[in-house]
């Protein structure tokens, strides 16, 4: 059996993609829901299986997160039953639960692969050595969260700030991308056969921004919303309608002041209030090009018809971080042109960037199907 675990609505409408793809290959796939940002979908039919196991990442206090994810590794190993056969695809290392879920396939003799996340969370972190120290309360986390049944090789790679929790390499077979990346770990990198985008006929002069909650982590609170208004006015002169679509993580607090600034200094942007996939959004509007300061929803639009614009090269406190200057390497790497001035953000612009390629692209049936390569044994923990 093929298992597919998901935290949000980009992975699994990604999921859906390779299980159907699977499915008409004549292999059976299972969902597993970890919800983040996940929507209750109603029907999943790409899938012969689904289970749903609850994160209590949201649990309030350290404490009870880490007694959380002390129940939850009893959960894992009440309700999956995984077998040498299988083949376990997770999408993100962030949610401790999935290290819990792969863990018990990786015992089981199982393997176990990383898909991207979407692209800008697996390029960066997995291929950006890093030498900065854990904070003391950071290494109380870390000590903590090895002493978790299934969590003691469970190792941690800070960059920019960002603590971002790995498997021990030895529990992973592989890691899948969609574009080529040399990473900084020791797993073997397949590049994978993008999914099939619907190609949609664009509207010229429409251009919608995904915002990011960059005053989280990357910006301060005045140099996040100075740089917003920067983008706005300079969307605003250069295309006839520009739409707006926050971010899920956003809190209301952050919603509010955000409308409010957007009121005061660019009048012309709507707010696009329908929740739910951007893809399912870009369908509806049809978009030109889609505009942010560099969410992974830009490296995916290959084949669509609408034009990515990265805007973090444009923000002196951005551009000079060391995750953006890798980004920025590594967009160079797929051909990317990168608007240069503000009065060049306008209709008509042509990234140049497509996922296509030379080189060897795989697809998942092959990836599964082929033979496991033989490895020197390692201790699972």
């Amino acid at each position: 059996m093929i298992f597919f675990l998901v935290n949000n609505d980009y992975q699994l409408l990604d999921a859906r993609h390779h299980a159907g793809a699977l499915k008409r290959e004549g292999l059976a796939s299972t969902l597993i829901e970890i919800p983040h940002k996940l929507a209750d979908a109603p029907e999943v039919a790409e899938f012969a299986a689904r289970l749903r196991l609850a994160s209590p990442v949201k649990l309030r206090g350290p404490a009870r997160r880490w007694l959380g994810y002390r129940a939850s590794a009893r959960e894992v190993a009440n309700r999956l039953d995984p077998q040498a056969t299988d083949v376990l695809f997770i999408y993100t290392e962030f949610e401790l639960l999935n290290h819990l879920v792969a863990h018990r396939f990786k015992r089981a003799g199982a393997r176990v692969f990383i898909i991207e996340d979407g692209g800008v969370g697996t390029y960066i972190p997995f291929s950006l050595p890093s030498n900065e120290a854990l904070s003391t309360r950071e290494k109380i986390a870390a000590a903590m969260t090895r002493r978790l049944p299934g969590l003691r090789g469970t190792q941690f790679h800070k960059l920019n700030g960002i603590v971002f929790p790995w498997l021990a390499d030895g529990q992973l077979d592989g890691l899948c991308t969609y574009r080529p990346l040399s990473i900084v770990r020791k797993i073997p990198v397949t590049v994978l056969a993008p999914p099939t985008r619907q190609k949609i006929s664009p509207r010229t002069g429409c251009v919608i921004f995904l915002n990011q909650p960059l005053y989280a982590d990357y910006q301060t609170d005045e140099g996040y919303l100075q740089g917003l208004q920067q983008i706005m006015q300079a969307l605003q002169a250069g295309f006839d309608e520009v739409l707006f679509k926050f971010h899920p993580r956003e809190t209301d607090e952050w919603t509010t002041r955000i409308r409010s600034t957007l009121a005061e200094q660019a009048p012309r942007v709507r707010i696009i209030e329908e929740t739910g996939p951007v893809e399912t959004l870009l369908e509806s509007t049809r978009p030109e090009a889609v505009a942010s300061f560099f969410s992974t929803t830009l490296l995916n639009l290959d084949g669509t018809g609408i034009t990515p614009i990265f805007l973090y090269h444009l923000l002196p406190d951005l551009a000079s971080q060391t995750l953006m200057r890798q980004l920025t390497g590594l967009l160079q790497q797929w051909n990317y042109r990168f608007v240069t001035h503000w009065e060049d953000l306008r209709s008509g612009y042509d990234s140049g960037m497509a996922a296509e390629g030379d080189g060897i692209r795989l697809n998942l049936h092959d990836l599964i199907t082929a033979a496991p390569p033989v490895a020197a044994s390692q201790e699972v923990n």
